[in-house]
């Protein structure tokens, strides 16, 4: 699809140009974004970190300059509480203090949303690896012992009999 000049037959590169420019940088962007977070928990924790340092300078500043706190200490203070703990947030007064402390807690709330979820489907992913068995055995000589259950009288043989048909 080109578009078409109105004075005249010639095609407007220029805007189809900055569409293809436009799609190549977000693609760029989009495959540099996964490529980073394909490193795992490696790279995830301390981007978080960083993020969260940088947003609790960033609005402690902030915070300090908008003459809510006596010090900077007492600024960083609330923003990391901030950040951590929305319902530190509860008492604050004045409009300029609350949308400061909503923005901060919106964004503590996405970085401990986005750690959680890491975590959680690292642990996924380490579950279902140790289910496939796809780990490494270590110990030598080690024996599996199997007992007979006599109160739900199971015999070992039974047992050996599922896991084999389990297994196939």
């Amino acid at each position: 699809m080109q578009i078409r000049s109105t004075k005249g037959d010639k095609c407007c590169s220029c805007y189809s140009n900055n569409n293809n420019l436009f799609k190549y940088i977000c693609s760029y962007i989009k495959y540099r974004f996964d490529n980073l977070f394909a490193h795992g928990l490696i790279f995830i924790i301390p981007l978080l970190v960083t993020i969260t340092i940088f947003i609790i300078l960033i609005f402690s500043i902030i915070y300090y300059y908008t003459d809510e706190t006596d010090n900077y200490e007492d600024a960083l203070w609330e923003t990391f509480t901030r950040t951590l703990d929305p319902c530190a947030a509860a008492e604050d007064q004045g409009l300029k203090h609350r949308i400061i402390s909503g923005i901060v807690v919106i964004c503590g709330l996405v970085i401990i949303a986005i750690l959680i979820g890491a975590i959680v489907t690292f642990m996924d992913e380490k579950l279902n690896e140790l289910k496939k068995g796809h780990t490494t055995v270590i110990e030598k000589n080690h024996t599996s012992k199997i007992y007979k259950l006599n109160w739900l009288n199971i015999s070992t043989e039974k047992i050996c009999l599922s896991f084999f048909f389990f297994c196939v």
